[in-house]
């Protein structure tokens, strides 16, 4: 059912209350997809990865979070400052019938409140069993759903993910997703991984040369050749760039395409290595487990489309088997943006006149003498010099900032629909959603309210959520109403 509710976008309280309060209200609200990108900011959240191995007769999943510190509530105490908190997992079927259920209850001390903010996580492996595998099946399909409950707030967040569970043991060579490693230490317990979640690589990227992935490879026997191909693959085609209003309410607008629909046609490093399977294996018909780590240069600032293939060659014949994974890497920066290029390609959209051509070469990378960042600073200081000072310029990062937390899918967030137009309006002040397929924004200017709509545009499976603006939409006394106020 279509609702309409006030939309309080910056206040955390607001969220909690929606989490906590009427079910009908919480779950109508829930339906609009900026609201729950808000409670993704507000509520406890891990980032989470999910892997599904091999195990006895079926399988399991693994399953790495990772919370940052800031999403607890911690109180102090005689021990320094504590929190807690419960995770929990809920394996279900096709037809929602709860399979398997396992919880986790963490507990966190620090010594200080500054590392109790600091950018610190909390990291944890939880692990469920899945149901013996039907042989006549390659794989099964299930839903997962996760639930984090801090103890100290009573907040809680909730999220579901299809996921699909292979069955290792039907075919001839099988392997484990792949898990990103950030490093891998030995010690006296065998060897420890630290897992690289793929909503952080872009902090990753920031610190490190390279990225390792671990993956199991099952059904090996002795003397066996294993060739292990990794690839990062991108669009050949660049994403939509959008340079002004004039641009942003021209005809169709995207033309409802996702940039996360770009077929990723090049290649941008491929290696592969080659393993002869070890003596310890089993010789007879049963074979064995293959554990590899290896690493990698670190992936592109963009869209990457990571891939890892698996060639297994026994007695002459030879199987495959080929895991993808997408991410999205952005500047180490991120979610903040400091680059002087990208601030002044930012800017354009308040800019008027002359403006316009100073801050398009100063956005300029690709030019054949392109500005130096002291120049393109001079640039930017001098807009904001006219229009508000240091002040109004910091505003302007922390809007870029948010948009880019809220709404950055396979590129970042301040640059898709949505991004552009809450980088300019600010957060709605009310929202009209019907399910996932249409989002209404409304905002008020002067004695008026206006309202911005947005559609999905439909998407493979797999791909992230993105909404278009629909054609003509933006109404030109709403958006010069909202330049004015930052000029």
């Amino acid at each position: 059912m279509k609702q309409r509710r006030a939309f309080l976008a910056a206040s955390v309280v607001f969220v909690a209350m929606m989490t906590n309060g009427c079910a009908s209200n919480s779950e109508a609200v829930s339906d609009c997809f900026i609201t729950r990108q808000y409670k993704k900011l507000a509520l406890p959240v891990c980032a989470s990865y999910v892997m599904n191995v091999a195990s006895g007769d079926s399988g399991r999943m693994d399953i790495y979070c990772n919370l940052p510190y800031r999403r607890l509530h911690f109180e102090k105490n005689e021990r320094g400052f504590t929190a807690s908190y419960t995770f929990s997992a809920v394996l279900r079927s096709e037809n929602d019938d709860v399979l398997q259920t396992k919880d986790v209850q963490r507990s966190i001390i620090v010594p200080t409140y500054n590392e109790s903010v600091s950018p610190r996580a909390d990291a944890f492996l939880l692990t469920v069993p899945l149901p013996a595998a039907d042989s006549t099946r390659r794989a099964e399909r299930y839903t997962l759903e996760t639930n984090v409950v801090d103890d100290g707030s009573g907040l809680r967040y909730s999220e579901r993910q299809e996921i699909t569970a292979r069955n290792f043991h039907r075919v001839k060579i099988s392997a484990s997703d792949f898990l990103l490693l950030e490093n891998a230490v030995r010690d006296t317990n065998g060897i420890s991984l630290r897992p690289a979640f793929p909503s952080l690589l872009s902090q990753f990227a920031g610190s490190k040369d390279s990225l390792g992935i671990f993956q199991e490879v099952y059904n090996v026997h002795r003397g066996d050749s294993l060739r292990a191909s990794f690839s990062y693959r991108v669009a050949r085609t660049a994403l939509p760039h959008l340079y002004s209003y004039a641009e942003l309410t021209a005809l169709g607008y995207f033309q409802q395409f996702s940039p996360c629909s770009l077929k990723f046609d090049s290649t941008v490093y491929h290696n592969d290595s080659l393993f002869v399977a070890s003596t310890n294996l089993p010789a007879g018909q049963a074979g064995g487990t293959v554990q590899l780590i290896q690493f990698y240069p670190k992936p592109p600032q963009r869209y990457v489309d990571i891939v890892r293939t698996i060639v297994r060659t026994h007695e002459g014949k030879s199987d495959s088997t080929v895991n993808s994974l997408r991410v999205f890497v952005s500047d180490p920066s991120f979610p903040d943006v400091t680059a002087p290029a990208e601030l002044a390609e930012a800017m354009l959209f308040l800019a008027r006149g002359s403006e316009i051509d100073s801050l398009v070469r100063a956005s300029d990378m690709m030019a054949r003498h392109p500005m130096a960042d002291s120049v393109r600073l001079r640039v930017i200081g001098g807009f904001w010099k006219r229009h508000g000072g240091g002040e109004r310029m910091q505003m302007f990062q922390q809007r870029l900032r948010e948009a880019n937390e809220l709404f950055t899918a396979c590129m970042e967030g301040w640059k898709t629909p949505m991004g552009i137009v809450y980088l300019v309006c600010g957060p709605p002040e009310a929202v009209d959603c019907q399910a996932s397929l249409n989002e209404m924004w409304y905002y008020s200017a002067g004695n008026s309210t206006l309202a911005i709509p947005f559609q999905r545009v439909p998407s493979a499976e797999g791909e992230p959520v993105f909404y278009d603006l629909a054609p003509y939409s933006i109404n030109d006394y709403l958006w010069q109403y909202f330049v004015d106020r930052w000029r």
